[in-house]
């Protein structure tokens, strides 16, 4: 018999009352990533029926919660944040003795259509 049901979109909590060992089938999709702890012990999810979710519980009272935990996101999340972090920091930090310009401010030479000033505009220090 199952009791106590809470069901949230990431978490599903329940208590049972089994006179002997019994599978559990809950109608919800099986995905790897569901983890199930029947009595704060982690214990697998099967599929059951082929496309539900499964889990064993032995005779007695247990209190079993199914959570869903996807560890790919969680490593993602926290490259995304370091990477961000790394962009800000070289974006705040100024290479020392280079002066930044707009190329608005960049001289430009006296007589355009001669190739000679152009490129003494571009190496001029």
């Amino acid at each position: 018999m199952v009791a106590n049901l809470s069901f949230s979109s990431k978490r599903i909590s329940f208590t049972v009352s089994a006179e002997e060992t019994a599978m559990i089938v809950l109608a919800q999709s099986f995905y790897h990533c569901w983890k199930a702890e029947v009595d704060g012990k982690e214990t697998p999810v099967y599929r059951a029926n082929y496309a539900f979710q499964g889990l064993e519980v032995r005779a007695g009272d247990h209190r079993v919660v199914i959570a869903y935990r996807e560890n790919g996101l969680i490593i993602g999340g926290w490259i995304s944040a370091i990477s961000m972090l790394g962009c800000v920091v070289v974006w705040l930090r100024k290479p020392s003795g280079l002066s930044r310009c707009s190329p608005l401010e960049a001289k430009r030479p006296s007589n355009e259509d001669s190739p000679d000033a152009l490129v003494e505009s571009v190496y001029r220090v």
